[in-house]
């Protein structure tokens, strides 16, 4: 259930409204407005007597903010995204650790934040003690992260075996600081997080890696193919194996310099790179012995070309 964020008979708005104001209508200014302060009092039926619309009119509008992620329904009722408050000089902060009943407090009167704490007995298998409870309501209270949101973390988390309240909670911190906020950014999040870590694999096992970790220049190079470039697993392998005919070795730094010159090129698949090599390859067959020499006299070699070769 959400609880509106005031003092003294002022209501609280996230700052991502602010994203948003230049393409909204008059209505939908209204009415986000108008659902802020009402809270979990918001019905469409008060909301069109009150701000003489139509029902129709204010659902149109609700769901402009319900394709913004900062209005939700659930069982029938809006929720709206909860902000974080700023103490002034007259509010006390918010706190960052909690106290049994602190916790015992919120499990009775909040809805959604009892709905988390049955979420983790169901899907962990356990009843979670007041410290986790307090862990939780941290990320719930402190942090402001939406309920939905906690729980598809605690799910993603115990999806991969990772079961300890402490990693939960540091993951939780993570995420949020990485700016998600709504459960759509989260799905999209995870997704990306995934997909990078089977990129990330499939480099390791083209290489020949292993189970090495990469160092920290390297992840960025990896990261930069993946991200930037969306180079393909089998564009990888020819440059790969172009490293290895030309110094006999693997590196990524090499690697990353061919295929940044194919990048450039617009070079986005294997076959397109095999063609171009095999154009290059016949090009230099048909240099001449002067325009070899002249290469290696702008590369900085000063010497005939010719000479380094054994005269019949």
């Amino acid at each position: 259930m959400f609880n509106n964020n005031s003092v003294d008979g002022v209501f609280v708005m996230p700052k991502d409204v602010l994203k948003y104001i230049n393409n909204a209508k008059k209505v939908e200014l209204r009415l986000i407005m108008y659902i802020f302060a009402k809270g979990e009092n918001f019905t469409v039926e008060d909301a069109a007597e009150d701000l003489s619309e139509s029902v129709e009119m204010i659902n149109s509008a609700l769901s402009f903010w319900r394709g913004t992620g900062l209005i939700t329904e659930r069982d029938g009722k809006v929720k709206v995204k909860k902000e974080r408050v700023v103490a002034s000089s007259k509010e006390e902060p918010k706190q960052e650790t909690y106290s049994t009943l602190d916790v015992a407090n919120a499990t009775m009167n909040d809805d959604e934040f009892r709905q988390i704490v049955k979420f983790v007995e169901k899907t962990l298998g356990d009843l979670p003690n007041a410290s986790k409870q307090a862990q939780l309501y941290y990320l719930y209270d402190n942090l402001g992260m939406q309920s939905d949101v906690i729980m598809g973390i605690i799910a993603h988390c115990a999806a991969a075996g990772k079961t300890q309240m402490s990693y939960i909670k540091k993951t939780a911190e993570g995420i949020h600081n990485d700016g998600v906020e709504t459960y759509k950014e989260l799905e999209t999040y995870l997704a990306a997080k995934e997909e990078y870590k089977n990129f990330e694999t499939a480099v390791k096992r083209i290489i020949g890696a292993g189970d090495r970790a990469f160092t920290k220049s390297e992840k960025a190079l990896v990261e930069k193919w993946d991200k930037e470039w969306n180079v393909s697993t089998e564009l990888l392998s020819v440059a790969y194996e172009r490293t290895i005919a030309l110094i006999s070795k693997p590196s990524l730094p090499y690697m990353s310099k061919i295929l940044e010159g194919w990048y450039n090129e617009g070079i986005k698949t294997a076959q397109q790179a095999e063609e171009l090599l095999e154009k290059q390859g016949q090009k230099l067959k048909k240099e001449t012995a002067d325009e070899k020499a002249e290469k290696a006299r702008k590369a900085g070699f000063d010497f005939e070309f010719e000479d380094i070769f054994e005269k019949p």
